[in-house]
């Protein structure tokens, strides 16, 4: 007589959120060991269920914005480091509407800056949610669908909070994965789970630590998925392939001018044009060529780089996946950070995915000229996630002015080891490796509980 399997609803918020699920090879594993469905609206090769559309109003969202403002302005007074309210400044609202809207919520925030206030918050926005559509359908399909547990893999966005207040309605227990290694301080956590999985250890005493409410005992490190292919070079394109695709002159050296997007990289232009005269200094003196490849933002595109590009494209290529490409935009991306020498950046997490790939990073840390009265790069580092990093001896250089930039050509032409030793030390603590185990740690982690 034959087992009946444990029932399992997994929630995925966007196609990169399936994706680094879906290639890990997590899901092929749940789907063997349980009855899984998967609750998306992008396809999928499993049992699946339609999300109900998003109903949520201006009020929700305001209510969402001031929770997480007050959160932000209640760590500042108990934590040892008082930048938290850096993360939600509200300085690039456009139109009237709209700046008056978050200059209440930052004025009304104040009064709500402690556990209490917080918790009255939380209580006002999720009694806002359980009156949308989105709710009460979510409610009927638990209901009919009837799961031993709800997994959900982004903790702060409107569709998992409404899918895990229904969860609650219903009794069913819910696990969710927190999203990336420098939300736990963002004070956006909008779901309440009974167990929760995270990149690492330190991750795990931070969760606790800013969620009291959170005991440690539900709380377990898997690592995460989107790393999970990084030593196995599956999605590396074949190097004259991918030189031929983007059309990028030989070299000797390669340095990855990454963009953030344009909230934080408002000096992203003064940047890499900084770089590109001193790399074109260099290449003057030196029979040891440098070219630059430029990754814009993928969501945000290069806009406000083209201009500079189209001047110096002699220097510097860019390179974007486009729904024209040959090939995927995680292999683009990969194969972009496999065959450069170095990543340079403000402040992005593509430090990470360098240093997983054995590459030096460094982090731009200069005020340029004419710098946008919008942005502060000193207030970019202190940004609390950036404390891991000192931590660690703080493991991605900073350049301090744009003669530093020799200081990475450099480093690259003598291959030098120390940086990213460094680096990977700091990985370390902040991914659990080896990063290709999530999968298999995220099913021992429900063998547990379930």
């Amino acid at each position: 007589m034959s087992i009946k399997k444990k029932k399992l609803l997994i929630v995925f918020v966007n196609k990169s959120n399936y994706d680094n699920y879906e290639n890990s090879g997590t899901l092929k594993l749940l789907d063997e060991k349980y009855d899984l469905k998967i609750w998306y609206d992008g396809e999928t090769n499993y049992a699946s269920i339609q999300l109900p559309q998003l109903d949520f109003n201006g009020k929700i969202e305001y209510l969402k914005y001031l929770k997480e403002k007050a959160s932000l302005k209640y760590f500042d007074t108990i934590k040892e480091q008082n930048t938290h309210t850096f993360y939600r400044r509200f300085k690039r609202v456009k139109g009237f509407k709209n700046a008056l809207k978050f200059k209440s919520i930052i004025f009304f925030s104040n009064f709500f800056k402690s556990d209490k206030g917080i918790l009255f918050l939380e209580k006002k926005l999720n009694s806002f949610v359980e009156k949308t559509s989105f709710y009460k359908k979510s409610t009927e399909i638990l209901k009919k669908e009837n799961p031993d547990m709800l997994l959900i893999t982004h903790q702060s966005t409107s569709i998992t909070l409404g899918v895990s207040l229904a969860a609650k309605k219903n009794n069913v227990q819910v696990l969710t994965s927190i999203h990336s290694w420098d939300n736990i301080v963002k004070g956006n956590k909008l779901v309440d789970a009974d167990y929760y999985v995270v990149w690492s250890n330190y991750m795990k005493n931070e969760l606790v630590d800013y969620y009291p409410t959170v005991k440690k005992e539900t709380v377990f490190t898997t690592g995460t998925p989107q790393f999970h292919d990084y030593n196995s070079n599956q999605k590396l394109i074949n190097r004259e392939d991918f030189f031929r695709e983007f059309k990028i002159p030989k070299a000797t050296f390669y340095i990855c001018f990454s963009a953030n997007f344009k909230a934080i990289g408002q000096d992203e232009p003064q940047y890499l044009e900084d770089l590109i005269l001193e790399v074109k200094k260099h290449n003057i003196s030196s029979k040891e060529n440098i070219h630059i490849i430029f990754r814009p933002h993928p969501t945000e595109g290069s806009n406000r780089f083209d201009n500079l590009l189209s001047e110096n494209s002699d220097n510097v290529t860019k390179v974007i996946h486009t729904k024209n490409t040959e090939f995927n935009a995680s292999q683009v991306l990969f194969s972009i950070i496999y065959y450069t020498d170095a990543m340079i950046n403000v402040g992005s997490t593509m430090g990470l995915d360098a240093t997983l790939l054995n590459k030096p990073a460094f982090y731009l840390d200069y005020t340029v000229k004419n710098s946008s009265p919008l942005f502060s790069i000193d207030e970019i580092y202190k940004l609390v996630h950036f404390k891991s990093l000192k931590e660690s001896d703080n493991a991605i250089y900073h350049i301090k002015s744009k003669s530093e930039f020799a200081v990475i050509f450099k480093i690259i032409k003598e291959e030098n080891n120390v940086a990213i030793l460094k680096q990977k030390k700091w990985a370390k603590t902040i991914v659990k490796h080896p990063i290709e185990g999530f999968a298999e740690n995220y099913i021992n982690v429900l063998s547990k509980i379930i």
